[in-house]
């Protein structure tokens, strides 16, 4: 029964008119419907969604849109310049009573900072195992398109590739020629 034409047209149907849409952010979820989540069924969510559960398996996406290094896309993997947020931050820093301290740390570590707490939610759900996802050029070894999520620096070193030791750690260990970054 279930690899009958009707499962079939229900499965595209599920993909075209559910799940694209909201992968094209043509549509909004409603997260208070997500009050239960079986054990026994693949939850898709966003990582602002999945803030304070966890799961056996994760699997993030950390580059399926990042086929070159195309400047229109850094703010979103490796910042070249402050964010809105922090800029208004230091525009607003002199009419507010805690502006000083906020602002002790530069524009840009602000920024990078805020990306590096939205992958700390993502990787830190899963229970077992922690699965990273994306384009090819972005996870290939000798990769030069700087993301976060795949461990880059905001120095611009990549401890996966350089093999170098960050300050006051271990440095990553080298399996078969390809580094692993301990966390």
């Amino acid at each position: 029964m279930r690899e009958s034409p009707h499962a079939t047209r229900s499965r595209d149907s599920i993909l075209r008119d559910i799940l694209t849409p909201i992968a094209e952010n043509v549509v909004d979820v409603d997260e208070d419907l997500l009050t239960h989540l079986p054990r026994n069924h693949l939850n898709v969510m966003t990582i602002h969604q999945s803030k304070g559960l966890e799961f056996p398996l994760v699997i993030v996406d950390v580059g399926a849109d990042f086929k070159m290094d195309h400047p229109k896309q850094r703010f979103k993997r490796f910042p070249s310049a402050p964010s809105n947020v922090a800029v208004a931050e230091d525009d607003l820093a002199p009419y507010t009573e805690v502006g000083a301290l906020r602002t002790r740390r530069t524009a840009m570590d602000r920024t990078f900072e805020d990306l590096i707490r939205l992958y700390y939610v993502a990787f830190s759900r899963p229970q077992t195992a922690l699965l990273l996802v994306g384009h090819t050029n972005l996870l290939a070894y000798q990769c030069k398109i700087k993301n976060v999520a795949t461990f880059w620096q905001q120095s611009g070193a990549w401890p996966w590739r350089a093999n170098t030791p960050t300050p006051g750690r271990r440095p990553p260990a080298s399996v078969a020629g390809i580094g692993i970054l301990e966390l």
